[in-house]
């Protein structure tokens, strides 16, 4: 498995999805909030177990050209065969070899890659002999533009049409986009991978943190305490790491002092803050609305009348749908079915609270 020093391993997760895919769906798609640690899991415990199992891996991050996601798979799949069309394996893999050759040669001369750009590469996958898994990183970002339609349908048709060799992971973070992708009916991937939850780690984790920062520093700093922090920051593996590296790196051996002087160097709330100050005021009491009643009646009357009296204009039924459509478009609220809002970061929820 992982190297990578501050990397906790989580080798069962990764053996569990592995064999979920082999008995049981050809496609999961994972879900959890941004930095929960979706990526690092994919590159250092399920690509290595797979590896070792004799797949063929191929990472495709959506958001490495968010104008073109055939040039994302493109790119990717380019990327896995040219490692090993080297030395002796350039010989072994010739006809690959020349089919690679062909694909580059095609995007050459026309840089900007299309979904049959992203076939033919698919084409050059085929030629290996491994089964193959496809780890497809923020895969939502293809629910958010209509012009991303044939590239999506593209894709399902390659995953459809080699169920013999192609297992697939989706990661997204975005649940609002991944339910449109995956369950809206007239979605190329309708019904295809069941939405698995991402879950956060635990106390073995934190143990993980604990020993590694005695072994840095020599100094003991308590579990609890990095526990503490760990659950006010909403369960983030990259926040916890980037703070105690931060700790080790400049001397601050008590988790409270170290705390204060990270977010002296990192302050918090700037993304939020930046969110809050790009929507209206209407946008405003919709989401205090929101996040302090369980299920607000959005569109009665004594609610229309709140609003109204918050923001010093009448509004109407249409006022306040107009207000969700926008706050969903921008990735800051999910609809749940049957009407129910919730908010997609549960760390801007707390913000949003903040400001009442």
């Amino acid at each position: 498995m992982a190297t990578h020093r501050w990397h906790y391993c989580r080798e069962a997760l990764a053996v569990h999805y592995l064999e979920t895919l082999k008995t049981g769906p050809q496609s999961l798609a994972i879900f959890a909030e941004r930095r929960k640690g979706k990526t690092e899991f994919c590159k250092y415990d399920l690509i290595p177990h797979a590896e070792s199992q004799g797949y063929r891996c191929v990472y495709i991050n959506f958001w490495q050209d968010k104008a073109n996601p055939s040039a994302c798979v493109v790119e990717s799949i380019t990327n896995s065969l040219e490692r090993d069309l080297t030395g002796i394996l350039r010989g072994w893999k010739k006809e690959v070899s020349l089919k690679l050759g062909a694909l580059q040669d095609k995007i050459s001369k026309n840089p900007v890659a299309t979904p049959s750009t992203a076939n033919e590469a698919f084409s050059c996958l085929l030629r290996t002999k491994e089964p193959i898994l496809l780890i497809c990183d923020e895969v939502q970002h293809l629910a958010t533009n209509p012009a991303f339609e044939d590239f999506t349908a593209s894709l399902r048709t390659f995953i459809d049409s080699n169920k013999d060799r192609t297992r697939v992971v989706f990661t997204g973070s975005s649940q609002d986009n991944l339910n449109r992708l995956f369950r809206r009916q007239k979605a190329a991937f309708y019904n295809s991978a069941p939405l698995t939850p991402f879950h956060d780690m635990g106390e073995e984790f934190i143990k993980f943190l604990t020993d590694l920062f005695y072994s840095l520093t020599k100094r003991k700093l308590p579990a609890k305490d990095i526990m503490k922090t760990y659950i006010n920051h909403h369960y983030s593996p990259a926040f916890i790491v980037e703070l105690l590296q931060v700790m080790v790196r400049d001397g601050y051996y008590d988790m409270e002092s170290g705390l204060d002087y990270y977010l002296s160097l990192n302050p918090p709330d700037q993304e939020h803050e930046l969110t809050w100050k790009n929507i209206n005021a209407l946008d405003k009491e919709v989401l205090k609305l929101i996040a302090t009643q369980n299920d607000p009646q959005l569109y009665s009357s004594s609610t229309l009348e709140k609003i109204r009296s918050a923001i010093g204009v009448a509004v109407k039924k249409g006022t306040v749908q107009a207000s969700l459509k926008k706050l969903r478009e921008l990735g800051v609220l999910l609809n749940s079915g049957r009407g129910e809002w919730e908010f997609e970061n549960s760390s801007f929820k707390e913000y949003v609270l903040l400001q009442l």
